[in-house]
């Protein structure tokens, strides 16, 4: 067989919106205990470059949450990268 050679690697996050009466937070991959309690979710797949696919549920009522989260899926992509790299490529993707 011949391996898959991708010119970038997708990475998917999750984010939950936690709402109360003075402010929202934004949830990184929560537990699924905390999830039920969320206001709203965004799904993203980020290629360290570009945001490829965003699905959102609920509503977002800060515009500026969206770059936020943008911003921490790419660099939680970098970490991801970082980390395979300085494991030399021994762990299986």
């Amino acid at each position: 067989t011949t391996p898959l050679n991708l010119a970038t690697l997708p990475f998917a996050v999750s984010f939950h919106i936690f709402r109360n009466s003075k402010q929202d937070k934004i949830l990184v991959d929560p537990p699924q205990e905390l999830v039920q309690y969320c206001a709203a979710k965004v799904f993203m797949v980020v290629d360290g470059k570009n945001v490829l696919f965003m699905r959102t549920r609920g509503v977002i009522r800060d515009d500026q949450f969206l770059s936020t989260m943008s911003a921490l899926a790419e660099r939680r992509h970098q970490d991801i990268l970082d980390a395979i790299r300085d494991d030399g490529g021994r762990s299986a993707l």
